[in-house]
């Protein structure tokens, strides 16, 4: 079987699936189709999107609600490839120290809710993060693996 590849998905990812971005749902379905087809691939995520991903942009723009796009949202979070990484005292002491860093280094300083999922992201091994977020990757030398905008693996071709 195929080594299992394990992505922590910002919020965002999630959001532009669920108001089908464009630029960004061609990036992010393939990537969950792999996921449902062939199980190489774990998304992680913090619990916390799940109070970020609350709604699609239609419903907010045009303030009527949706029960289906809940129900979709609530379908993402059950998905037997996506793992909800529940929020803790050890991801808070993290993402916290990433915050300090960000001043320390002088860069843009890290958000709270940014700095909680890329602790996340450390404290689940994870082996990439994708994010569409352009400041982010600036914060791989902290988080210690890639950040960058979704793809799908191509997979190598054996040696004849």
């Amino acid at each position: 079987m195929a080594e299992r590849t394990v992505l922590y998905w910002d919020s965002c990812l999630f959001t532009d699936y669920i108001n089908a971005t464009p630029g960004h749902v061609e990036l992010i379905a393939p990537i969950l189709e792999k996921a449902i087809q062939d199980g190489t691939i774990q998304i992680v995520v913090s619990s916390v999107a799940t109070v970020e991903v609350a709604f699609a942009a239609q419903e907010r723009s045009q303030h009527v609600l949706d029960t289906r796009v809940e129900e979709t949202i609530d379908g993402l979070w059950s998905q037997h490839f996506i793992e909800v990484v529940e929020f803790h005292s050890y991801i808070a002491r993290r993402a916290r120290e990433l915050i300090r860093w960000s001043v320390g280094e002088g860069i843009r300083t890290l958000k709270p809710m940014d700095a909680i999922h890329l602790a996340t992201a450390m404290y689940a091994g994870v082996s990439e993060v994708h994010t569409f977020d352009q400041q982010l990757p600036s914060f791989e030398q902290p988080v210690g693996c890639p950040i960058c905008r979704p793809y799908l693996r191509q997979p190598t071709l054996p040696l004849a």
